[in-house]
């Protein structure tokens, strides 16, 4: 299971704040109705090495976008699925279009 750390306003020398602003929202840059959520965003590990970090980021989201707030992103599992899929669609396109063909001068 990877740590955790929540990440809050940082204070430099001579009084620099660095902190996330409180609007607009990150996902669609409307600037009604926001709310901080915590957003769990993890960096993964290259090729099953080393450790996976995570971060919980409050970055504020409109009442449309909270539901993109949870969502994680796809995995390389995933990503090779939509790969495949779109190959073999790819690839199946001349042989559907000569089906075309045969089809009309029948």
């Amino acid at each position: 299971m990877p740590r955790s750390y929540p990440l809050g306003q940082v204070t430099f020398a001579d009084g620099v704040n660095l902190g996330f602003p409180a609007g607009p929202c990150c996902n669609c840059g409307a600037r009604s109705v926001l709310a901080v959520i915590e957003q769990d965003t993890r960096q993964p590990r290259l090729l099953g090495l080393g450790a996976e970090r995570a971060y919980r980021l409050p970055l504020p989201f409109c009442t449309a976008c909270v539901v993109t707030a949870r969502r994680r992103p796809a995995t390389l599992p995933q990503r090779l699925l939509v790969a495949a899929i779109a190959f073999a669609l790819i690839s199946a396109a001349p042989t559907i279009d000569q089906t075309r063909r045969l089809t009309r001068k029948a």
